[in-house]
């Protein structure tokens, strides 16, 4: 059976059908959590055109053909959405570097705190799928992937102006995981211990793959191990330094897995 969109309101029951019920058509109806004018509330942001809404809220598997999906503004999403949080970002840390801002963008826009926005606003409701996905939970990569479109769809909508307004509205409160002042740039292990617990994660552990030379020039192979994941080696001339660098590369690494998060 064809999936209607959410968006897609029914014809008034009242102007088609006949009833003899005076209760057949209530002046108020109930709101069955699928009005976009609700979710609009929630975004901050009224469309002029509610077709575009529509197209930001269409997943591939609900198209009838593919220019009627939101992929294309999942892409044009992406690209607004990271100028912006950086623009805003730029502003709330006047005195971070390069280095740090990229940090903290990669933190916002990530799948994970994509799809956290998608659920606060109650987006997964409004977002028309096919009947493949239909038995299907929303994973939190659709769930970003829609926020995506919806913001291409802001854009395209009421210009730069009125995603600036929504970027303002759902991220410049949003929390950060920030290494302390006192932390060495450097001490690496230091960093990515903070980093894991600010998500509420165990502390990693540091294997020593190998060591091999002379006892007056070893050197050293060391791994990082963290839920079920072993990152990259590090190798240093003393077990410290391997530590350091196995450290740098789970954090790295890390980083790169909270931005692309499935």
């Amino acid at each position: 059976m064809e999936q209607v969109s959410p968006l897609q309101l029914p014809e008034d029951d009242c102007q088609r059908e006949e009833s003899d019920s005076p209760d057949a058509c209530p002046e108020n109806p109930v709101d069955d959590g699928t009005d976009p004018a609700v979710l609009q509330d929630r975004l901050g942001y009224h469309f002029r055109d509610i077709s575009i809404l529509q197209n930001a809220l269409t997943h591939s598997s609900a198209a009838s053909s593919p220019g009627l999906s939101n992929e294309r503004l999942e892409f044009l999403g992406d690209g607004v959405l990271s100028f912006l949080v950086g623009e805003l970002l730029f502003r709330r840390f006047p005195d971070e570097d390069e280095g740090m801002l990229t940090q903290y963008r990669a933190q916002l826009v990530s799948t994970r705190g994509l799809a956290e926005i998608a659920e606060e606003i109650g987006l997964r409701s409004f977002i028309s799928i096919g009947e493949s996905l239909a038995n299907t939970p929303l994973s939190p990569r659709l769930l970003a992937n829609s926020f995506e479109a919806l913001v291409a769809a802001v854009y395209l909508d009421g210009g730069i102006d009125g995603v600036r307004k929504l970027v303002d509205l759902h991220f410049a409160s949003r929390p950060l995981f920030v290494p302390e002042r006192n932390c060495d740039s450097s001490n690496y292990k230091s960093i990515l211990q903070q980093f894991l617990q600010s998500m509420g994660r165990d502390l990693p552990r540091y294997l020593v793959l190998a060591d091999s030379g002379p006892e007056h020039g070893k050197t050293y192979v060391v791994a990082v191990e963290f839920a079920g994941m072993r990152f990259t080696a590090g190798y240093g001339k003393t077990k410290r330094d391997a530590e350091q660098a196995a450290a740098k590369n789970a954090y790295a690494e890390l980083q790169r897995l909270t931005r692309d998060e499935p």
